[in-house]
């Protein structure tokens, strides 16, 4: 399979008058090395950057797209003096970005365009591409699903080492499914939990405190066996990927979220899934894996499944892969 992969845009920010983006890069894309082939000639053609839209007088939409391709394009701001974003504007701010991509016009049907955003209802003007997000939906099924870029941990501490069997560190504003969890946790005699709610979103604190919850998150994954990976504002969450790069046992609730490479990787040796309606029953679920399945296995299983196909050294075997059975 061959890829052309553009340069990064020459510049960071592109300004117009209703608004500006900010260009970002995919860490995984833009570190990976692709082929030196001509776009005529290459099967597909990656797009390694996202962007930021800033728009005059509507300073809260940062905190609803998180730097995306799918921004909530109709929009009603919850702020007095917010204007409604029409889908004249989407259109503008999407052709804005793909301007800096010059065989777009000529090979849309190649180009694979990156979104790491919250929201994720696909864009008209990019109907005619591939669409990898870090939040995909089933209820569109043509968007494929990227992982979260989580750099590798190193080895982890063997599951038998671990003391509690099931624990949560996060934000719990994100989504009602996190509150529901927090209650579940303090009624739960079974098992073990530990489950630390965190007073803002990570991607809200500065760098030191940001630090701090980072390293207190990652030794709490290393002392659990079960880690709640429940759903944020977008159907994913970042998490899912740290707990399989510790090498524990995620439980995934998020009923519309589509798990990556599901035609290749078997993820119900290694995963639990509770559906969004049943968190009461989470013990249920774990007590059912654990009669299935050998703990020890299972936890070597997710961390050699994150090492193949989601550390940064595998994101061109991943790309390829998902690209190769997307059809299937």
């Amino acid at each position: 399979m061959k890829i052309f992969c553009y340069a990064r845009p020459s510049s960071p920010r592109i300004p117009r008058t209703d608004f500006s983006l900010s260009i970002s890069e995919h860490p995984f894309a833009t570190s990976t090395a692709w082929d030196d082939v001509h776009p005529a000639d290459a099967d597909y053609i990656l797009v390694p950057v996202t962007f930021r839209v800033e728009i005059p007088g509507l300073h809260s939409i940062q905190h609803y797209n998180g730097g995306d391709i799918m921004v909530p394009f109709v929009f009603r701001g919850q702020r007095s003096g917010e204007p409604e974003l029409r889908n004249d504007l989407r259109e503008a701010i999407v052709r804005a970005f793909l301007n800096n991509f010059p065989h777009y016009e000529k090979y849309p049907e190649k180009h694979v365009f990156i979104d790491n955003g919250d929201l994720g209802t696909p864009c008209p003007p990019l109907c005619g591409s591939i669409l990898f997000q870090t939040n995909p939906s089933y209820q569109h099924s043509s968007v494929l699903t990227l992982p979260q870029n989580v750099p590798d941990p190193g080895p982890p501490r063997p599951i038998a080492e671990a003391q509690i069997d099931v624990s949560f560190q996060g934000h719990l504003d994100q989504h009602p499914i996190r509150k529901a969890l927090g209650s579940w946790s303090t009624r739960e005699t079974e098992l073990t939990v530990e489950f630390r709610p965190s007073g803002s979103s990570i991607f809200m604190v500065d760098g030191a405190t940001r630090f701090d919850m980072v390293r207190t998150g990652f030794e709490l994954m290393r002392r659990s066996r079960f880690v709640l990976s429940p759903r944020g504002r977008g159907t994913g969450s970042r998490r899912l990927y740290e707990i399989l790069a510790h090498g524990r046992i995620p439980i995934l609730i998020s009923d519309a979220y589509k798990l990556p490479l599901e035609g290749v990787i078997n993820w119900e040796r290694f995963l639990v899934r509770v559906p969004e309606g049943f968190t009461g029953l989470t013990a249920s679920y774990v007590f059912e894996f654990l009669h299935q399945h050998d703990l020890k296995e299972a936890s070597e299983l997710a961390r050699r499944t994150y090492l193949e196909y989601f550390a940064p050294p595998s994101f061109r075997r991943f790309l390829e892969l998902s690209l190769a059975t997307r059809k299937q």
